[in-house]
């Protein structure tokens, strides 16, 4: 029995075009996957109780406070919607910042502190992976409550460590244990109670996947004190 293989050919330049080609179609994946990364961060309903929150100030003549609102929602907008998918470190913590500012009137009885080392301003990383985990440390961690967020960065020999800490913890052991291994995975996690956590944080972590493959991990961490711990560390090259 005879079997026939037929085996195609290429000329060597037509053969250059279709690896480019494959290597262009390639690239547009993945930077239309960064693209919608990142507006998936972006929480709808958190703009929108933005504006009713500055139209309400309006109507109580705090006008002062309304124009300082919609200066850092301006601000959180404008670094949030553009298509660059990575960002100084600097940049990105100036984003928190204006979250900061935005929700301190919302949530005046929650405190906040950001604190991170001059020298790694420079540092480039991917755009909102802060802002998110300071987002779930007021809606799961402090929403209705007194209490505190801390936000640190620091790099510690060949890595950075960005962590988030809020003092509002209300996860349980197992809920812990399942969003780290959804984030491990990244898999997005349903969306009930606790476990939406995980929705932005497997996002991050694809992210961080992209850039810098396995040198970057997030987790989640219950310390010592009941504090919840939101945390990246990065590999630096």
């Amino acid at each position: 029995m005879k079997i026939s293989v037929i085996v195609p050919t290429y000329k060597p330049q037509e053969y250059l075009f279709t690896c480019l080609d494959s290597l262009a179609n390639q690239t547009f994946q993945k930077k239309n996957f960064e693209i919608k990364s990142l507006y998936a961060q972006i929480n709808k309903h958190f703009i929108i109780n933005v504006l009713s929150i500055i139209h309400s100030l309006i109507n109580l003549k705090q006008i002062e406070n309304a124009n300082y609102c919609l200066e850092n929602l301006s601000d959180f907008l404008r670094y949030s919607l553009t298509l660059d998918s990575s960002s100084s470190l600097k940049d990105e913590i100036n984003n928190v910042e204006s979250y900061f500012n935005i929700q301190s009137i919302r949530y005046s009885k929650v405190e906040y502190s950001i604190e991170y080392d001059g020298d790694i301003d420079d540092i480039v990383v991917p755009k909102l992976i802060i802002q998110p985990l300071v987002e779930n440390a007021y809606i799961h961690g402090l929403k209705n409550k007194i209490g505190s967020i801390f936000v640190c960065c620091k790099k510690d020999e060949n890595y950075l460590k960005i962590s988030v800490i809020d003092d509002g913890n209300s996860l349980k052991t197992e809920e812990l244990y399942n969003i780290n291994e959804k984030i491990r995975l990244c898999d997005e996690i349903e969306s009930n109670k606790n476990l939406s956590h995980g929705i932005a944080l497997s996002n991050i972590q694809k992210r961080l996947n992209l850039m810098y493959g396995d040198n970057a991990k997030l987790r989640l961490e219950i310390l010592d004190d009941n504090k919840t711990m939101s945390s990246i560390e990065i590999k630096l090259r």
